[in-house]
């Protein structure tokens, strides 16, 4: 039962991102020697934010200022923030002159050190890539070996729909994971069992009376009905003593559906406690979800007929060594890998089959472009304008983050962003194919790099023709029930009928420092969901395999103004639901402050919110205050969490009948607070509770007829309670043109509109309710 040992057996890997980061280190350690523990933190800069700043930020000043305070509280008096970056920036300067790898390198704002990667630097380390192959650009991890495996198959589902998806689904990602993992030197196994390891796990649990418990202290684990299931739980248990022991692998992996993870975490849980884990070993799921009505869909697309399956797909799959049902297949595969673990998979017909956009079809395209014009079909273009040196840069640089954007997708198992840098690989290719034809060194070079990366991302994202021999359609499903994780005590105290929802409004930011008037804000704060079914993309998952709603993200190159005491209304949740709870609740709060000199670190590290009390004393809601302080001042925020709630999505729209092209020039506030909750609070405090709608800044806004941004798009209202609507506009010389109030009683369903009459048009509020689970 040894494990696969790696096909790659390349030693010499080119880790273009620790040169990067051995850069850094060195220039940190060389300028501030005191700090034994501050290693590089270099983030990689995307769209907008790389045109305009350069490839990557170094993010090291802001904790290299807040370790340097801590040995000297008036440091700031004698060097502050900008001083020391440029400091750092002086010696990064001196240190790139050994490696020419750094074009530029400036200071953004106090604290940020921007860099631009030379392209002369890039072009020799993609001429390596071609001299030593497409494996010396493999990720070198640390672990050296690794088990991927799932639940037993059997492990039932609520409905036969969903087994067949969820089989498909954890097939793709499983074998995906594994052949990076291969290709990253691991020495990969899978769930395998014997005699040995059967033997073994029963002599550590019983089953008694449909409960499966520990024979060395007796708790239980699992209530089951039938001895099938008991058989599949006692088989998963089996695969990880397996993985354990017999395998000795350093990190086990499970991939699940997302509403097994309890089960898994309980599996796990029943390791840990029968000692079986050593310090080397760790234990990690790998969720994904499923939707009940996939397995019609998939149904639907493979009994497709040759006529509904785009031509183009056919005839350059057939000349690529596709058959049919392999170019089928791949499409399809293709579309579940792009597509957010944690979401669920379309499988839209239009958009699969686009010859355009994120598809097989069109990475499929852009490759027989590789390979057609191979030897670019006699033709010479000019090739030396400004914009095919911009182009070449684009497509050299993206292709020397082929090695991180695999590593990273080994480390967090998120095996979407392979699909995204795949897709703008071939988007990159063929900009820089129509603007540069000459038969140079340097575009041979930049070709053939393309087709090694793009030949191997096909190879792990499984769409080669021959990785899809064997057919994801003949997956068996079948439904077992009777299964069930003996749940926790807060999950039997809170009724299965109710919707709590836990909702922000405002944050309050004051600094300590006295000299402080105004600065920017820039950080996160996030909710986490123990549900696994919200997730914001830009954060990764915690360690449970729980995603992040961001309540505030701002990034450091888009911070907002902020002076002393400033209050900051959180506007719609990413994604754009209200966050249920159990007992415990976990906020992550990572904001930062900066000045024209200063910069403030405010608070980094996530908090659990306790709020059993909402279940124990059966209170319908709980308002409350989170306080984070540090020493450089405090943060507030304010929240409502509510026992049951209906959910509402509200749209706004100006609206004028009779002239279709109005533009009104007014400023105000829509805000929205629940009826009754705040009568005792004072006017300063009664702010604090209250949601901003929609603002329209003064000076700053000309609505146009049409659809209005709304700050906040979706609330949540006590199931009983009455969400409570203020309006107030004024007209460009100040003067006051509604103030009016509106009151809605929540309703499980149905949709209400308030309208607002301005001069020569209306506002028009439209309020839709539900009630039920998020996504």
């Amino acid at each position: 039962m040894a494990l696969s040992p790696s096909t790659n057996n390349q030693n010499e890997r080119v880790m273009l991102r620790d040169e990067r980061l051995d850069l850094f280190d060195e220039s940190i350690k060389r300028c501030f020697p005191q700090l034994d523990d501050e290693f590089s933190n270099l983030e990689r800069l995307k769209g907008d934010a790389q045109k305009e700043h350069g490839d990557y930020v170094c993010m090291n000043v802001l904790t290299i200022c807040e370790s340097l305070r801590r040995l000297d509280p008036h440091l700031f008096h004698q060097e502050p923030t900008r001083v020391i970056a440029r400091k750092l920036l002086k010696v990064v300067k001196e240190e790139n002159q050994k490696s020419k790898m750094i074009e530029k390198a400036c200071i953004r704002d106090v604290a940020f050190i921007t860099f631009r990667l030379s392209l002369e630097w890039m072009t020799e380390r993609i001429k390596r890539l071609v001299r030593g192959g497409i494996n010396s650009w493999a990720p070198v991890l640390a672990q050296e070996s690794l088990v991927v495996d799932g639940p037993a198959p059997a492990i039932p589902a609520p409905a036969t729909e969903f087994l067949y998806a969820d089989e498909i689904r954890f097939r793709y990602i499983r074998e995906m994971l594994i052949r990076m993992l291969d290709y990253s030197g691991i020495a990969v196994g899978t769930g395998l069992t014997s005699n040995k390891s059967c033997n073994a796990v029963r002599e550590y649990f019983t089953k008694e009376r449909g409960v499966i418990a520990s024979m060395r202290h007796g708790t239980p684990l699992f209530d089951v009905k039938g001895e099938d299931l008991a058989d599949n739980i006692y088989k998963d248990l089996e695969t990880l003593w397996s993985a354990i022991y017999d395998q000795r692998g350093q990190v086990i992996v499970f991939v699940t559906p997302v509403r097994y993870l309890g089960y898994v975490k309980k599996c796990f849980d029943a390791a840990k406690d029968e000692k079986w884990l050593s310090g080397e070993c760790s234990l990690r799921s790998c969720g994904y979800r499923t939707s009940s009505v996939e397995r019609d869909k998939l149904q639907y697309l493979w009994s497709l007929p040759d006529s509904f399956i785009p031509l183009s797909l056919i005839e350059i799959g057939t000349i690529a060594g596709y058959t049919r049902e392999a170019s089928l297949e791949c499409a399809i595969k293709y579309e579940y890998l792009k597509t957010h673990r944690l979401a669920e998979c379309t499988l839209s017909y239009d958009d699969m089959f686009a010859e355009e956009g994120n598809t097989f079809l069109y990475l499929l395209k852009t490759r027989f472009t590789l390979v057609r014009d191979e030897n670019f079909g006699g033709r010479i273009g000019i090739g030396n304008t400004k914009e095919c040196f911009r182009r070449e840069r684009e497509l050299a640089l993206h292709l020397v983050q082929f090695t991180e954007i695999i590593e990273e997708a080994c480390l967090t198992f998120m095996l979407h962003p392979v699909c995204e840098y795949i897709w703008i690989l071939c988007k990159k290719f063929i900009s820089y194919y129509t603007e540069a034809y000459l038969r140079t060194s340097k575009v041979r070079l930049l070709w053939d790099a393309t087709k090694m990366v793009m030949d191997q991302c096909f190879h792990l994202l499984g769409i080669t023709p021959d990785s899809s021999r064997e057919s994801s359609r003949s997956v068996p499903y079948e439904i077992k029930t009777g299964f069930e994780v003996i749940p926790s005590l807060v999950s039997d105290t809170r009724p299965k009928d109710l919707n709590p929802r836990f909702e922000m409004f405002s944050m309050s930011v004051d600094l300590s420092d006295s000299s402080f008037k105004n600065g920017a804000l820039f950080g996160t704060v996030s909710l986490i969901d123990t549900d696994g079914l919200l997730y914001d993309e830009r954060l990764p998952l915690n360690e449970n395999e729980h995603g992040h709603v961001a309540y505030f993200y701002r990034e450091w190159h888009a911070a907002i103004g902020i002076g002393q005491n400033a209050v900051v209304y959180f506007g719609s949740p990413s994604p754009c639901y209200i966050v249920p709870f159990l007992s415990v609740l976990e906020i992550y709060v990572r904001l930062f402050v900066t000045t024209a000199d200063m910069s403030f670190v405010m608070c980094n590290r996530p908090t659990p919110i306790n709020l059993s009390k909402i279940w124990v004393d059966q209170e319908n809601y709980i308002r409350g205050t989170l306080s984070f302080e540090c020493d450089d001042g405090r943060i507030l925020m304010e929240y409502i969490a509510l026992r049951d709630a209906v959910d509402t999505t509200m749209e706004l729209s100006l609206e004028s009948p009779n002239d279709p092209l109005l533009k009104e020039c007014v400023s105000g506030c829509i805000f929205a607070y629940y009826d009754k909750m705040l009568d005792h609070l004072d006017d300063l405090r009664q702010r604090d509770y209250k949601a901003v709608i929609f603002e329209a800044p003064e000076n700053d806004s000309e609505l146009k007829v049409g659809p209005l941004p709304l700050h906040k798009s979706v609330m949540a209202v006590p199931v009983d309670g009455t969400l409570v609507f203020e309006a107030q506009f004024f007209d460009k010389s100040g003067k006051v043109i509604l103030d009016t109030t509106s009151r809605f009683g929540a309703k499980t369903q149905d949709r209400s509109e308030w309208l607002m009459p301005l001069k020569n048009c209306f506002l028009k509020l439209t309020i839709k309710w539900s009630k039920g689970q998020v996504a």
